[in-house]
């Protein structure tokens, strides 16, 4: 899943543990170029602790190309 922040500066508590309990994905990507969106991502990695690769990138082309690199990526469920 890639998921663009774009500027965002807070996630609720409740968007942050959906995004790490029920989503059935194989890898998250979020994207965004500031320390916030740095932060953000290591919050939720840290205190959501997803079970999936979760993985921050300053940009999109670099993100994509970790998802499609991913050992999962298309793989059927």
């Amino acid at each position: 899943m890639l998921v663009e922040l774009n500027g965002m500066v807070s996630l609720s508590r409740g968007a942050l543990h959906r995004f790490a309990s029920g989503l059935n994905i194989a890898a998250m990507a979020l994207v965004g170029p500031s320390a916030v969106d740095r932060t953000l991502t290591e919050f939720f990695t840290r205190v959501h602790r997803p079970p999936y690769p979760t993985r921050h990138f300053e940009d999109s082309d670099r993100a994509r190309a970790w998802l499609g690199d991913h050992p999962h990526s298309g793989a059927a469920t």
